[in-house]
């Protein structure tokens, strides 16, 4: 394989510098709790902090903007302080690829344990709590998030970018096995966005296929 393929997927961060980020979805954390929402945002639309790693002692290293809340999903775009050495150092780091996970610091309105609910409640669990009327404090640039989803997702490069080009030249010669169907697989599952188009997919392919036609598919 002439190019890596990871070339082929841009970093979320645009010409501007802007990084969009999703910073909440409401699916189980790492915790086992859920915030499921409603997103209270009005406080914060008025104090946008972007914060390193829930660091309240530190000056924001960036500015939240065009926050959006639906139910439990929580979308922003960040604004790097670009004149702040952390600032720039952490929305370069976006911005190349080398981080893309952030983290929401926020008071709950009510809390609920997870196995208090009906078993039928579609957040029941044996663990955790449930997390409700949400006021939005800060984001935060993170390592590790507690969301799993709460990432930076990157775009597909379109067909004039030369890596495109290299690339679908090296799938028309080779075909898509080996080096570049393990590479393409591998990204596939490391991606939340793509992963879920993926699943989509495998799931009408296991509807429509036998058990040997898709462990052939799936290698």
């Amino acid at each position: 394989m002439s190019k890596p393929i990871r070339r082929l997927f841009r970093s979320s961060t645009d010409d501007n510098g802007i990084t969009r980020v999703k910073a909440a979805t409401g699916n189980e954390l790492r915790s086992k709790d859920i915030d499921a929402g409603p997103w209270l945002t009005n406080h914060y639309d008025r104090n946008p902090v972007i914060i390193w790693n829930h660091d309240y002692t530190i000056p924001s290293i960036g500015r939240g903007l065009d926050v959006v809340a639906e139910g439990a999903d929580l979308d922003a775009s960040i604004e790097w302080d670009m004149d702040d050495p952390l600032g720039a150092l952490v929305g370069g780091k976006y911005a190349r690829g080398m981080l893309s996970a952030v983290s929401v610091g926020f008071m709950p309105g009510r809390v609920r344990a997870r196995a208090a609910l009906e078993k039928t409640d579609t957040h029941y669990g044996p663990r955790g709590r449930v997390q409700y009327d949400n006021e939005l404090w800060e984001i935060s640039g993170v390592n590790i998030p507690d969301d799993r989803d709460a990432l930076a997702p990157r775009s597909v490069g379109d067909e004039s970018d030369p890596a495109v080009i290299d690339l679908l030249q090296d799938w028309t010669r080779n075909g898509l096995k080996g080096e570049v169907r393990t590479a393409l697989l591998d990204l596939f599952r490391a991606d939340p966005e793509v992963r879920g188009v993926l699943e989509a997919m495998m799931l009408t392919f296991k509807v429509e296929s036998s058990a040997e036609e898709l462990a052939a598919w799936w290698g």
